[in-house]
């Protein structure tokens, strides 16, 4: 849902006290940004840009005075619990105002229990509520309203800053936004709305209020006095170097200027959006805000929660409706050549039945049909004879059965050559032996003279004794004759039939 989310074309609004600006987000990127004014003609502007895009979400940042941050460590929870607390605590730091958030940014460190959380709220919202007016009349999605400071976090990665302690500061619509960052948190952030008119150079109230931040953070102990304050001013208008001069690293800072490239190259923006307004910093970096520093209340939440889950489903309903089109126009054209193959076998199949007819027809066709079937017959009949060796063991079988006391154990059948020589290996024991060796090979002596008759060529490979002077003797010798066996195994081959 995340994603179908910032695919989503949406509408951004920039608010602060002396004005507003407007960007549209579509296909992931921000296309173009207006600004606006804070009366009727600006929420009628507004009202004409929501017409001209139904349905669509509108998410809001706000960059007011009007806002308040409190860093805490609360005791290391998880799942319901840890909400839970965080939202009691939440309660009690913001009473009056509905548009509140907590952001848990991370545990204390090593060798202490606790996770840091900052609170974050508006303390008024007479800014906001035309705008909602404007976006309920058109019954527009609200996807959510967050604190300028809180995307500040995101600009820092992008920009990779690094993690140590740190003030962000960038001129805005609404005034100059300072952001102090400590091991990649945000512990504190305020906006000075400074009046130019006060001074012959815009700049000097710009270094004012940078120093009256660092003297505030030396107060809450946040920074060492002798340590240097690394400011780095977010310049796309290439309007605030000479603010260098006026805050030298012998008065506690060190300053880095990051200019319109840096911002093109990091952030992915078109650079005529930078050179038309600042605001385009915070809007394009607006739709990754953190869902958890959504200022909207639980309702409100809801209701674009039923959006998404709304959009996700009409969407997936479209693509499963596109694949059964797809699928079904897909089945159509296999039918199609499936009843046209069935059209060409068909012809084949008819064309083929007159072939054979005109074939039988012809006597001399018949005659050659019969001998060819003969020869399919001998051939069969010939295979048979010359690669079923049942015969052969059935032979074998009857000629040990005839002779009384021989049982086979193991017939071994191949065809020695392609002239038809057969080969048959045959194991067998003397049954029942008692130990009378001559009166066993008697008995096996008997076999291969009725196998010879038979027209076997008979051999012995291994005799129950062999009694020659290289013989081996088989069996098991014991001190009981119960326990001696007596096996052999003989070899025969018999020659095709001339």
């Amino acid at each position: 849902m995340l994603s179908l989310s910032l695919t989503l074309t949406r509408i951004l609004v920039y608010l602060s006290a002396t004005g507003a600006s407007v960007g549209i987000w579509q296909r992931g990127r921000l296309r173009e940004v207006n600004a606006l004014a804070l009366d009727e003609e600006g929420w009628q502007q507004f009202d004409a840009l929501l017409a001209t895009h139904p349905k669509t979400p509108v998410s809001i940042v706000v960059d007011t005075v009007d806002e308040q941050f409190r860093d805490e460590v609360l005791p290391r929870a998880f799942g319901m619990d840890r909400r839970e607390m965080a939202q009691r605590r939440l309660r009690q730091m913001l009473v009056q105002s509905p548009y509140r958030a907590v952001l848990r940014q991370g545990p204390v460190g090593p060798g202490r229990q606790g996770d840091h959380y900052l609170f974050m709220g508006l303390t008024g919202h007479e800014l906001l509520r035309p705008w909602l007016d404007v976006i309920h009349l058109h019954k527009a999605p609200l996807a959510g309203i967050w604190l300028a400071p809180a995307l500040s976090g995101k600009l820092l990665r992008r920009l990779r800053l690094g993690s140590g302690r740190l003030l962000l500061v960038s001129e805005q619509t609404g005034g100059l936004r300072l952001s102090y960052f400590e091991a990649g948190r945000l512990r504190f952030s305020r906006l000075a709305p400074v009046d130019n008119a006060l001074y012959d150079n815009p700049l000097e109230g710009y270094g004012e209020e940078i120093e009256r931040t660092r003297q505030y953070l030396l107060s809450q102990r946040l920074l060492v006095r002798e340590e240097k304050l690394p400011v780095f001013l977010i310049d796309p208008l290439d309007s605030l170097g000479e603010l260098h001069a006026l805050l030298p690293e012998s008065a506690g800072f060190r300053c880095e200027t990051i200019a319109r490239p840096r911002l093109v190259a990091d952030l992915g923006l078109p650079p005529s959006l930078l050179a038309e307004s600042t605001d385009a910093l915070y809007l394009n970096l607006l739709p990754h805000a953190e869902r958890e520093a959504n200022l909207q209340p639980t309702e409100m939440r809801a209701a674009y929660t039923r959006f998404l889950l709304q959009r996700w489903l009409y969407t997936g309903g479209g693509l499963w409706l596109a694949v059964c089109v797809l699928l079904s126009a897909a089945l159509l054209v296999d039918t199609w050549r499936q009843s046209r193959a069935a059209g060409d076998y068909a012809q084949f199949t008819h064309k083929t039945r007159l072939e054979e007819l005109r074939m039988v027809g012809s006597a001399e066709e018949v005659r050659h049909l019969q001998q060819r079937l003969a020869l399919l017959g001998a051939w069969r009949h010939v295979d048979s004879h010359g690669r079923d060796p049942s015969g052969d063991f059935q032979t074998v079988l009857a000629a040990a059965q005839a002779q009384e006391g021989l049982q086979i154990q193991q017939l071994d059948w191949r065809r020695a050559d392609e002239s038809g020589t057969r080969e048959l290996r045959v194991s067998g024991e003397v049954t029942p032996f008692l130990g009378d060796y001559r009166a066993a090979h008697a008995r096996i002596q008997s076999l291969l003279d009725h196998l010879a008759r038979s027209g076997w060529l008979a051999g012995v490979e291994q005799w129950p004794m062999d009694a020659s002077p290289g013989g081996t003797a088989t069996g098991e010798l014991s001190s009981g004759v119960e326990r001696a066996r007596a096996t052999f195994l003989i070899f025969l081959r018999r020659m095709p039939a001339s």
